[in-house]
This record gives structure tokens, C-alpha cells and sequence, in this order.
């Protein structure tokens, strides 16, 4: 028991000796938090929340209260809005309509019907045109106080998500009818909906802004893709999408992030208990009350008094390059441009990444989000912005000149002011035009490569699936095609290439398609030995959204049935007085009954292990695929087939 009180005595001289002993040596360093505001402050950075705050305008108030209210009375009847997804990606660079589809469930084990989700609308139909008549104007200015973020007033970011799902459900409803006249001003609320509070500039806002553009995009590639457009109404979408920004409020946004955490400091610094109770309590990460006591009564004392100030000068210095990277993105409208900005405030995270630094700047870690990820997806959906509005323009285009033009240089300036930027890149968006007068239009996407409208690239789709690519020899038939432990990319390539067949794989797929397989077709030509390795492993060869290009892709037609034994099944084929195996390997003796009974099958790779033995067997009076599918039997294995390939599988059951 002493031994025991001894110990503890000094754990806890060491827990409260340090932060003292911190404490004073913190308190004999300058003032280099004063130095550095004053040197912001030179440079022309505003860290006050009072001046960077736009005021609470009576007016915004009362119409965010009508739209809350009109939120809350949204009743959901047979289907939330929510679940109908647009714009679902059904293969790269394609994608299917949601009012094209049987019912407007995305979940295939829902069963909705239309007229049933027509009626839910029609019920809310007097509320849901409130909510377009008070986003004829919307709200520009912010929906609280941001000078008392603790204060009454609370931003409605609920009730956005509820309109901005309605009105998309209005949307699909209407295309669904076949009428673009009511499906339009339903889109054109949602971009209202994007610009409401824009001028709230803080991150949380303007992340729910760059969510309701997000879903605005896939909505807008949902109308265009129905009939009935002409000129005026594209003009009148084309300029809705103009007046929607999200990059240029982005610099306003963090300077008032960074002006909410200065205020916070002082606050911290001046509440005592409150500013643990906010946080959730500083100090040691434990529920004990020995932690509990020494985070209110020592810790939180000593960091208010002694390095408070050192925990705001790391929040401030971490901050300052994300700041100029936004500002250079500003100016060059690319990610690319921004990331050496990224990575100098990540150096400066990482200098102070020991676990002491992590127990002295707890306030200053807590006040620092995720900036990388939100600058990747606000710049991501300027580029999704300007690929929407080009589109747009390329489908007036169409309308005036008959087709879609030969380049995007053709638009300017009779349709666009300048070349669509490719916010990703810095560059002008990548675009091709089919033979078919469709496009491709499409970003290079975050690692800058153009990939073909596949892998990391952000694609203005096409509609419906990829068309299939035919055999271009078939009449050219082998009398046997054997594969030998070789890995399944490897075989597709070899293939294409002795039939002169020019393809791409998806760099999504290319890295995960690593397996290796032992096959032999009987009587095919090398296309069908093709396709059916690619079906057997999931994958299809299809035209690309570049339709000069012939893409290896995950499997994006419908399933007629999966894989199902056949091992017990009857077999048929001639009957023979005698099969004789002497002392052969499994494998060889599988491989020689299924090229008797002209089987063309795989070995799946998680049984190579068991196919170590020799086997000696007699099979009297039986056809081979009964031996065949005897052997197997004896051996714990088993025979698939999908009924999308003529390959059969030799598995474990």
C-alpha cells in the first residue's frame, strides 16, 4: 500500500510539475503572438470578426423563418425525395436517367410507383411553390449573428437539405411527365437555393452551398437530357448557372474562420470554466475524476495564463499559407497551383506534431479543420460548374448549327466568353465529339491526367450503358486455346493484341486485376476466349465515352444469373467404355477430361493448393463430363457456370 501511494504521489508531481514547469518557461518567452497580428495587420489582414462580419438584416431574418416553417410542414409520403438519386453512373463517362427509370426508388427493393410519388408531390404542391416564391429573391447576407456565434440565432441548414431534395423530387416528377415547363423552374429554385446566404461566409455555410451546387449539377444533366429544349429556356439555365460562385467566396470564408478563432482565444482566455465546457474539456484525455480535476483546477488555469498565447500563434501561423494558396487559386484558377501552400501549412502541422506540442495546442488543433479536403471539393465543383455551363452552350449550339462543334474554340464568343477552365489543372477542359454528334466532355481530375473520361477524371456523362464492341474475326475460329498461369490483364492484352484489337483498361481496374489463371477454350475464336475471360472475372469490353476507344471496364450490363453448381447436374455427351487415369497430376487430369468433354473452363485461384495430388482412376460406361465432374467431387471441389460466359469455373464449393 505505501509502495502503491508513493507511486501515485509522483505520477502526480510529474502530471501537475510539467504544465508548471511549461508554464514558466512560456511566460519568460517574448511576445511573438503580439509581433506576428502586427505584422498580419501591416500586411493588410483583418483578424476582427467585427469587421469582416456582414450585419443581420431584419429581412433575411423573417425569410429564412417563412423558409424553416415551409421545411417543416414538407410531409413524406411514399418516398423520401431524398432516396431518388440523379444521375446514377452506370459505367465511365456514362450514366442513367432517373426519370427514365420503371420507378423512381433507387433502392431496386423498394417498390414505388410513380403515380404514387406524383401524388406525395401534388399533396405539398401549395408548399413547395411558397418555396419558390421566396427564392425568386433569395437571402444574399447571413442567416446569423456571426459577431455572437453563442448567441439566439441559429443558421437553417436542416431545412436547406429538405427544400433542396423536394425540389429535385419536383424536378424528376415532372421530367418523368414529360414536362420540361414544369421540371425547369423546379431546377432553377435549386440554383436560387445554391445562392441563398452566399454572402455567409463561413466554411460550414459555404460547404452546404458547394453540397446544393453538387446536386444541382446532377439535376441539370437530368433535364438536359430530355426533349423540348430551344433556345430561350437554355439561355435563361445557362444564366442561372452563371450568377452561382463558389471559389471567389472562398477567401472571405477562411479569413472569417480565422477571425472566429482569434475571437475564441480571447474567449478562452477570459470564461474559465466555459471555454472547457465548449471544447469538451482540455487537458488530459481521460473521465476519471483525478483528469477531470487536473483539467479544470491545472491545466485549463495554466494554458489561459501561460501559453494560451503560443497555442493562438500556432493556430495563426498554420493558417496564413492555406490563405495564400486560396488567394493564388483565385488568381489561376487551379488546384495544381495550390498544393506547395498546402504542403508548407502541412511542414509547419508537423513541427508541431510531438505528443507534447499535441497537449499544448489542443485549442489551435481543435480550431483547424480538414482545409485540403475542402479546398479539393470546392475546386472539384468549380470545375463540375463550368463543364455544366459549357455544356449547356454546346447543347445551343447543336440547337442553332446542327450539330456539336469541332472544338470548344467554336463556342467563343457566341455562346461562352472564353474557354472553360479546368479548375483542377489550371488548364481548358478536355472535350472530343463523337461520330455520332454526341461529346465528351470532362475534367483531368485531381492527379492532372487525362485518363480518357476514366480513372480519376470528372466526366459530363453520356446517357444510358457503353455500347459492346463485336468480334472482328468471326469466322476465324482456334481448335484450342490453352492459358497456363498467367495473369489475367496479361492474357486480355495478348489477346487483343494477336486480333489487332487497340484497348484501354480503366486505371481504376488496371492495378486491381492482379490474379492469375489457368483456362482452355475448345473451338472459339480469340474474341469469345476474350470476352469470356472478362465476363468470368466481372469485367466487359465496351466503347468508351470516346468512342474510338475500346475500354476494359467493371461489368456494367445487367446479370441474367449468377454463378450456380452445376457439379450434380446430369451430363451429357458420348458414353465410353473406359476412361484410364494413371498416375497423372489433378491438374492435368482435369485439363484432359474437360478437352474431352469440350469444356471450356478456368481454375479459380483460390484452389491451386488443392491440386497437388496424383490421382489414378477408372471411370466404365460414363461420358467425360461425368468423370469430369466425379473427379471434382472426390477432390472437395466444384463446377460453376455463369450463364453470362461460356467459361465454366473449377472452385471451392
Amino acid at each position: 500500500m505505501r509502495r502503491f501511494t508513493v507511486n501515485n504521489f509522483w505520477k502526480l508531481m510529474l502530471v501537475v510539475g510539467l504544465p508548471v514547469a511549461v508554464a514558466v518557461l512560456q511566460c519568460s518567452q517574448p511576445d511573438e503572438l503580439g509581433r506576428w497580428k502586427a505584422t498580419l495587420n501591416a500586411r493588410g489582414e483583418t483578424l476582427s470578426m467585427k469587421a469582416l462580419a456582414s450585419p443581420l438584416s431584419a429581412e433575411t431574418t423573417a425569410a429564412m423563418e417563412q423558409f424553416s416553417a415551409a421545411a417543416n410542414r414538407l410531409r413524406v409520403g411514399t418516398l423520401d425525395p431524398s432516396t431518388v438519386s440523379p444521375m446514377k453512373s452506370s459505367a465511365p463517362g456514362y450514366a442513367k436517367s432517373a426519370w427514365a427509370e420503371e420507378s423512381p426508388a433507387a433502392d431496386v427493393n423498394v417498390r414505388t410507383r410513380w403515380s404514387d410519388f406524383a401524388t406525395q408531390l401534388k399533396d405539398n404542391a401549395e408548399i413547395l411553390a411558397q418555396v419558390r416564391a421566396l427564392l425568386r429573391t433569395p437571402p444574399r447576407g447571413p442567416s446569423h449573428n456571426l459577431v455572437d456565434p453563442f448567441g439566439s440565432t441559429r443558421p437553417s441548414f436542416v431545412g436547406k437539405r429538405i427544400i433542396l431534395y423536394w425540389l429535385w423530387g419536383a424536378e424528376v416528377d415532372a421530367l418523368h411527365r414529360g414536362s420540361l415547363d414544369e421540371a425547369l423552374p423546379h431546377l432553377q429554385s435549386i440554383l436560387a437555393l445554391a445562392r441563398m446566404n452566399d454572402e455567409e461566409f463561413t466554411l460550414i455555410n459555404q460547404m452546404v452551398r458547394t453540397a446544393i451546387v453538387g446536386l444541382a449539377t446532377s439535376a441539370t444533366w437530368e433535364a438536359l437530357q430530355a426533349p423540348g429544349w430551344d433556345e430561350s429556356r437554355l439561355v435563361a439555365l445557362q444564366n442561372d448557372w452563371d450568377q452561382v460562385c463558389l471559389l471567389p467566396k472562398l477567401e472571405q470564408t477562411f479569413e472569417t474562420e480565422r477571425a472566429y478563432g482569434v475571437m475564441f482565444f480571447e474567449y478562452a482566455r477570459t470564461n474559465g470554466q466555459g471555454a472547457a465546457g465548449l471544447l469538451g474539456g482540455l487537458g488530459l484525455r481521460s473521465t476519471n475524476g483525478l483528469a477531470r480535476a487536473f483539467n479544470a483546477q491545472v491545466y485549463l488555469p495554466i494554458w489561459q495564463k501561460a501559453w494560451s498565447a503560443h497555442d493562438e500563434l500556432f493556430f495563426l501561423k498554420r493558417t496564413q499559407p492555406i490563405l495564400e494558396g486560396i488567394r493564388t487559386t483565385g488568381a489561376n484558377c487551379s488546384y495544381a497551383a495550390m498544393q506547395r501552400f498546402l504542403e508548407a501549412g502541412e511542414r509547419e502541422g508537423l513541427n508541431c506534431e510531438s505528443p507534447l506540442s499535441r497537449f499544448l495546442y489542443q485549442v489551435g488543433n481543435a480550431l483547424l479543420p480538414k482545409w485540403e479536403r475542402v479546398l479539393e471539393l470546392v475546386m472539384r465543383q468549380e470545375t463540375l460548374r463550368q463543364i455544366v455551363i459549357t455544356a449547356v452552350a454546346l447543347r445551343r449550339h447543336q440547337l442553332r448549327h446542327g450539330s456539336v462543334p469541332v472544338n470548344l474554340q467554336r463556342l467563343v464568343p457566341e455562346f461562352i466568353p472564353t474557354l472553360p477552365r479546368d479548375y483542377m489543372t489550371g488548364r481548358t477542359l478536355l472535350f472530343e465529339r463523337n461520330d455520332d454528334d454526341s461529346f465528351v466532355l470532362y475534367s483531368a481530375g485531381e492527379n492532372g491526367r487525362d485518363e480518357n473520361a476514366m480513372g480519376d477524371d470528372l466526366v459530363w456523362p453520356l446517357a444510358g450503358l457503353p455500347g459492346r464492341i463485336s468480334d472482328p474475326a468471326p469466322n476465324q475460329t482456334n481448335d484450342t486455346l490453352v492459358v497456363d498461369d498467367m495473369g489475367v490483364a496479361e492474357v486480355v492484352r495478348c489477346l487483343a493484341l494477336l486480333i489487332h484489337l487497340p484497348l484501354e483498361f480503366d486505371p481504376k481496374l488496371a492495378q486491381n486485376v492482379t490474379n492469375r489463371i489457368c483456362i482452355r477454350f475448345e473451338s472459339v475464336t480469340m474474341f469469345e476466349a476474350l470476352e469470356g475471360i472478362l465476363s468470368a472475372h466481372g469485367l466487359a469490353l465496351t466503347r468508351g465515352a470516346k468512342h474510338r476507344l475500346n475500354c476494359i471496364i467493371t461489368n456494367p450490363y445487367p446479370i441474367i444469373s449468377g454463378d450456380h453448381d452445376i457439379t450434380g447436374e446430369s451430363s451429357s455427351g458420348e458414353l465410353v467404355p473406359l476412361i484410364a487415369i494413371e498416375s497423372v497430376p489433378l491438374p492435368a487430369a482435369i485439363r484432359s477430361l474437360a478437352r474431352q468433354a469440350h469444356i471450356d473452363y478456368q481454375l479459380d485461384p483460390r484452389v491451386t493448393g488443392h491440386l497437388t495430388p496424383e490421382v489414378t482412376r477408372y471411370y466404365r460406361g460414363m461420358c467425360a463430363e461425368a468423370a469430369l465432374k466425379s473427379l471434382l467431387r472426390e477432390h472437395g471441389l466444384v463446377l460453376f457456370q455463369n450463364k453470362n460466359s461460356k467459361v465454366l469455373r473449377v472452385t471451392l464449393p
